[in-house]
């Protein structure tokens, strides 16, 4: 047990001691007493030659369960004939029957652990105030309880309901009859579960009402559990009727689906509460009085969420509903066939503009060799005719910049920037003047830009080459949201420190902040940097954040995941797709690296990783196995679904690009082995 969980059950023992003390008169009285003044024990004293015999040690009445909460749920069975129930006795966190000190030990075990526990739970008998977490505050039930004692249960049964006890500890009518009892120390208790307790009746009353309690040491009966109506006594009881309906039944990964019961109904018209079971494994919420339940799911896998009805008369039914989570089936377009060759990694993007997905790509057999073709519809499953716009590339980053597709590009070694007068980018696409970034005398061109919207503006990182092929990581920053004036240029990292190479920018917790492979050629990491401020004109030491390793690549892959920053990426080293995610909303620091796929050949730069549908998406392209995609089990990556193949062939995948397509997945990448660039997308059924 960790030290502060110790602290925790020693607070726990003192607050207990104290409530016991006040609750039970021989407890105070002894613990008065001292070390020579011990109040007497149960054991029997000898008594020798010439003593006097002690004084017969006075004896504490066990008390039976009689709270509220030590009713039990009784369920009747009449196929089986089988009434059924869980332990109640509040306290008794061991379930053995009494309520002492002893039961400070499952409090302590299971300190801090957090629901909701599931009904045949051990966890939800130490859950003593039934709030889904066990703290301090479940001492309560120890000391409200302490040493009251459950021996056995026993069923009645009455055709008259004025026989079922007026309070917990009233006895029962005169007409209430005995149908069984059923004993503590005859019912297993497993590991890890609430005891269950059945009396099974080989010829049970055709009629009437039937009731469990519980019975202490001293024979004294508590708290009577509901009362179930076995069948033809007079203003009998009629089990409600559960109704669970869903808002869809087959949705995409992320897609958020309410749960609703309000069709369900009771003909006595006894105010219902409703359990959800949302993943259909058997385990329901906590009761409530409220009909519906909104729950997100993200495992690619068919469901039986299910809903449970009670009456609180002893009547309750159940339902279930089919749901299926899916990426929907894959239709692909051929945005555009080529007969020049595409080098891999940032050469095609892929931007969702006026609700239509649209792509920007390089073609090199064409004179206006930066291209751009929008969709027809929201699907993408027609297309315009492609637009030519200007000499440029291969290396482009695209966004949606103040409601326009845009681009970050550099022809003739220079960085320049461009933006559609319309959402559909069918018109004139303007040029900045003068360029983003020029070359310098000491480079060879400005290249690799990663585009991003930074506290509303556009703003871009790009590298300074040289004749190593690495060099400065620029930053610069538009002063306006359309981008038509950029700022000063600032440098991220200077190449004499720090040799860089391909980078990605995004904007985290307000302000920039970029993920980039430095090294050599021979050994490259991945960094992480963020500015001092929201304009980045400070950049402070950057951080690395990969293990060791020969050779990391990634290529536009920094996102905000669930408000922290992370980044997908490729180890050559060991051939694997990694995902790793920061501890914190700055990147601060970051966790250990998660592998999400073994890969067969090189992937370089076709590596992408974005959020749809508020669910991470990661996509590479194998050169061997082909274009995969990945979806994550849950909105912070920590687990992830089995691959979709995309696309098969050698290849394939080159420059993959990942959108949001109204919730589903889009991507666009170029197959080099057949020399297209193409758009595919999972629509729903």
């Amino acid at each position: 047990m960790h030290m502060t969980a110790r602290i925790a059950c020693v607070c726990c023992l003192i607050l207990l001691v104290s409530t016991c003390q006040a609750q039970s008169p021989q407890l105070h009285a002894a613990s008065n007493l001292s070390a020579s003044q011990a109040a007497p024990t149960a054991t029997a004293t000898a008594v020798g030659p010439g003593t006097a015999a002690s004084t017969a040690p006075v004896r504490t009445v066990s008390g039976p369960p009689d709270l509220n909460s030590a009713a039990a749920e009784l369920h009747w069975d009449p196929t089986a004939q089988d009434f059924s129930w869980y332990y109640a006795h509040p306290g008794d966190y061991n379930q053995d029957g009494l309520v002492t000190v002893s039961d400070i030990t499952p409090l302590g075990v299971n300190f801090n652990a957090a629901g909701p526990f599931s009904e045949d739970s051990a966890l939800a008998m130490v859950d003593g105030n039934s709030d889904g977490l066990i703290t301090v505050n479940d001492i309560t039930p120890i000391g409200q309880n302490f040493s009251k004692s459950l021996e056995r249960y026993q069923v009645f049964h009455s055709n008259d309901l004025s026989d079922y006890p007026a309070s917990n500890l009233a006895d029962n009518g005169a007409g209430a009859t005995l149908l069984g009892t059923v004993q503590l120390v005859n019912n297993p208790l497993l590991a890890n579960h609430r005891r269950l307790f059945t009396l099974h009746l080989a010829s049970p009353p055709a009629t009437g009402y039937a009731w469990v309690r519980p019975l202490s040491s001293e024979h004294v009966p508590g708290t009577p559990s509901n009362y179930v109506d076995l069948g033809g006594g007079s203003n009998g009881n009629t089990p409600p009727e559960a109704i669970l309906v869903l808002s869809a039944d087959n949705v995409a990964p992320g897609t958020e689906v309410l749960l609703i019961a309000s069709g369900s109904s009771d003909d006595d018209g006894d105010d219902l509460t409703y359990s959800f079971d949302p993943e259909g494994d058997g385990t329901f919420q906590a009761p409530t009085t409220q009909p519906t339940l909104a729950w997100t799911y993200r495992e690619l896998m068919d469901y039986t969420p299910g809903l449970r009805v009670d009456d609180g008369n002893g009547g309750m039914d159940e339902d279930t509903a089919a749901l299926t989570v899916s990426l929907g089936t894959l239709t692909t377009s051929v945005v555009d066939a080529q007969s020049g060759d595409v080098l891999a990694g940032m050469n095609v993007d892929l931007v969702v503009s006026d609700g239509k997905p649209g792509v920007l790509f390089h073609d090199p057999t064409a004179s206006e060799t930066l291209r751009w073709r929008q969709a027809q519809d929201v699907a993408g499953t027609s297309w315009y005719d492609q637009y030519g716009l200007y000499a440029g590339g291969p290396g482009i980053s695209a966004e949606l910049v103040n409601g326009v597709p845009a681009v970050a590009y550099y022809t003739a070694g220079d960085l320049k920037f461009t933006y559609a007068d319309s959402a559909g980018g069918s018109g004139t696409w303007y040029v900045s003047t003068p360029v983003i970034a020029s070359q310098n005398s000491n480079s060879n061109q400005i290249a690799w830009p990663s585009l991003a919207i930074i506290n509303g503006q556009p703003a871009v990182t790009s590298v300074n080459l040289d004749a190593l092929c690495g060099g400065d990581l620029l930053y610069v920053r538009a002063v306006n949201a359309s981008g038509g004036n950029w700022g000063m240029v600032r440098k991220i990292i200077d190449k004499e420190d720090l040799v860089t190479f391909q980078s990605s920018l995004a904007e985290v917790n307000g302000r920039p902040a970029a993920v980039f492979i430095a090294g050599t050629l021979s050994k490259m990491r991945l960094y992480y940097a963020r500015s001092d401020d929201a304009y980045g004109t400070l950049w402070p030491s950057s951080l690395i954040i990969t293990p060791e390793s020969y050779y990391t690549f990634s290529d536009s892959c920094l996102e905000v995941v669930d408000g922290i920053p992370a980044v997908a990426y490729w180890d050559k080293t060991a051939g694997q797709v990694c995902y790793l995610r920061a501890n914190d909303n700055i990147g601060f620091t970051w966790s250990d690296p998660l592998v999400i796929s073994a890969t067969t050949g090189s992937i370089e730069g076709d590596i992408d990783l974005a959020v749809v549908n508020n669910t991470p998406v990661i996509a590479f392209g194998d050169v061997v196995e082909g274009l995969k995609c990945f979806v994550a089990k849950d909105a912070a990556g920590t687990s992830w679904n089995d691959p979709v193949q995309v696309a098969t062939g050698n290849d394939t995948g080159k420059s993959v690009r990942i959108a949001d397509v109204g919730g589903r997945i889009g991507l666009a990448y170029y197959d080099r082995s057949l020399q297209q660039i193409i758009y595919a997308v999972f629509l729903g059924d």
